[in-house]
């Protein structure tokens, strides 16, 4: 919502999709001064959160390091326990807030937080990322119950996804306590690739092979999928993002509902 052009909810572009996803900020407010301040973040996200809701869709809100910076223990005061505690605390207020939603809200617990040297997120070892995820999830079931909580968006790929997933199950000593895992299978491809992706990447049906043995029992949400670039991308590839794309729905949609609940494009 903060990045420019970026608020179809204001007319019906979006209209007939199932869910929208971004971050809820506090402590990163592009305004200083709103930092901590809760009712101004409630500010902006309470007519995003209707408009969509009106219009059908869903929202799924990310509870990060942009929500609460607090102790910081990534920055060295190596306190994780009470940033756990402080996410929570605040996840809480901010799920019982929108609670009369129900399940028209996820909540997604960090992300990417499994990719080191990642300027998009802050990397959380494994028993970090437990001790997050275990407190997060507990005070969000605690007041909204309805609401469905997703594990963090796996920016690697499958074989350290699930090499990673295990050691957190290992640190809480038990199923990661969510209803789907996230992932980000950026380069995937359906049944036809776009680009030169067929000679540099494998497929979606060979990743989802990978989490089906590894990870047996656990739902998926793909959270972020797409053609990405740090630079524009011209008009000249729009037709083949469009054809990429289709094909990952109507794939996924098709041969991969067992394991995959929910697909967001990443715009």
């Amino acid at each position: 919502p903060d990045a420019p052009n970026s608020n179809p909810f204001e007319n019906d572009d979006l209209k007939g999709l199932d869910w929208v996803r971004f971050v809820f900020k506090s402590d990163a407010r592009p305004n200083v001064s709103e930092r901590g301040d809760l009712s101004k973040a409630y500010a902006q996200y309470d007519p995003i959160v209707k408009a969509y809701n009106r219009m059908g869709i869903k929202s799924l809100i990310i509870f990060n390091q942009e929500t609460v910076w607090g102790k910081a223990p990534w920055a060295g005061s190596k306190d994780w326990q009470g940033y756990a505690s402080d996410l929570a605390g605040k996840a809480k207020e901010i799920a019982a807030h929108y609670k009369s939603y129900g399940n028209q809200i996820a909540y997604q617990i960090w992300n990417e937080g499994d990719k080191q040297n990642n300027p998009a997120s802050v990397f959380l070892e494994p028993d970090q990322m437990a001790l997050i995820v275990k407190s997060v999830a507990t005070a969000i079931r605690g007041v909204s119950p309805d609401s469905k909580i997703i594990f963090n968006g796996m920016a690697t790929g499958p074989e350290a996804t699930c090499a990673y997933i295990k050691k957190v199950e290992a640190a809480i000593g038990g199923k990661v306590p969510v209803d789907a895992i996230g992932i980000h299978p950026y380069t995937r491809w359906a049944t036809k690739a776009p680009f030169d992706w067929g000679k540099n990447y494998g497929t979606l049906e060979q990743a989802f092979a990978v989490y089906r043995r590894e990870l047996p029992g656990y739902k998926f949400w793909i959270t972020e999928i797409g053609v990405a670039d740090d630079n524009e991308i011209g008009p000249q590839y729009y037709a083949e993002i469009g054809d990429y794309m289709k094909d990952v729905y109507k794939y996924v949609g098709e041969r991969s509902t067992d394991l995959v609940e929910t697909l967001i494009w990443f715009a």
